[in-house]
Order: structure tokens, then sequence, then C-alpha cells
């Protein structure tokens, strides 16, 4: 087995996503989205919680919530989009609990530190982060977004990496339930 592991697992996955290069001295400030978005994940975390325990007991209530609460969490990012921030985009990324990578128009220096708002699908949770560039590759990208930017994110606290854990793994359920069943129904299965 190879001497560096994996933290965490990763999973290819669609995100919003809005992130700049911070300068060498700026100091990384949440702002008034960013302090919004924070006490919105609390809630979302308390809620999924509670959804937890409702999921063998209720289904069809839960159900019901589960609709309310992403129709809530998309009212809220529509409204937040209208404003003065830059309009979140989604993307491909390649997610774990530690980091990420997603594709670029243009190169990020190793070393970069980039302010970054990270929305989560279908919950639409949105994660103020800040990020350091670990690689770059030139090659990996597609033909208007040549460049793929890997980052660790820095200074995670544990409520955020919690959310993070949470969404992987059930994103990664989500994979391998498709996966299944398309090989029921004798369909093509992605990476085999």
């Amino acid at each position: 087995m190879s001497d560096e592991r994996r933290r965490y697992f990763r999973v290819a996955d669609q995100v919003g996503l809005v992130w700049r290069q911070l300068a060498d001295d700026e100091p990384w400030e949440h702002g008034r989205t960013f302090e919004a978005s924070d006490v919105l994940m609390r809630l979302e975390n308390q809620i999924s919680a509670l959804f937890e325990s409702m999921r063998t007991s209720q289904p069809a209530v839960l159900e019901v919530l589960e609709l309310f609460n992403r129709k809530i969490n998309l009212a809220l990012s529509l409204r937040v989009n209208e404003g003065d921030e830059p309009m979140t985009r989604l993307k491909s990324v390649s997610l774990s609990a530690c980091g990420i990578a997603f594709t670029s128009d243009r190169p990020v220096p190793v070393g970069a530190r980039l302010a970054m708002q990270l929305t989560l699908f279908p919950g639409n949770v949105t994660l103020p982060l800040l990020g350091a560039v670990v690689a770059r590759d030139q090659h990996g990208g597609t033909d208007e977004e040549p460049w793929v930017i890997r980052a660790d994110f820095t200074g995670i606290d544990a409520e955020h990496q919690e959310v993070l854990i949470q969404h992987v793994i059930r994103a990664q359920g989500r994979a391998l339930k498709a996966r299944r069943e398309a090989r029921e129904a004798g369909r093509p299965v992605p990476g085999e």
C-alpha cells in the first residue's frame, strides 16, 4: 500500500462553486453572506439529525419535510444570487472532507489561498471555506477550462467538516445505488 494515504474518501460530484484567489496579505473575512451561511448550516445540521431519527419510523412525513427543506434552501440560494454576490456556478468537482479539485480557465499558483463558497446539492447547503492550492495541472480540464486546481481546505471547523463528510457519504451511496441499478437493468455502468 502507498505511504501516502488519503485522509477521507473522495467523490465526483456536482456542486455550486464561487471562488476567488486572495492576495498574499489579504485577510479572509466571512462577510455577511458567509455569516448567514454559518447560521443556516448549523440549522441544517440540526434538521438533518432530526430527519435521521425519522427515517425508519415516519418515511412519508420525512419525505415531505425534506422536500420543504430543499425548497426553502433553494429559495434562499436564489435570493442570495440576486444581490451583489457573484453567481454560483454549477461545477463538476472531486470532493472530500479535506479538499477539492475543480477545473479553471486560468492557472492559480501552488500555495495561493482561495476564498470559496461551496453549495452542496440536493440540500442547497452553502459552506464558506478557505483553501490552499496544493497542485495544478494544465492538461486535465476541458477546452474552456484547461486547468485542474487542487486545494486543501484550511482552518475548516468541525461543523463544516462534518457537513462535508456526511455529504460525501450520501453522494457515494447515491453513486453505488445508480451503478447497482444500471447493472440490474443491463445498462452500461460508468467507470467499468
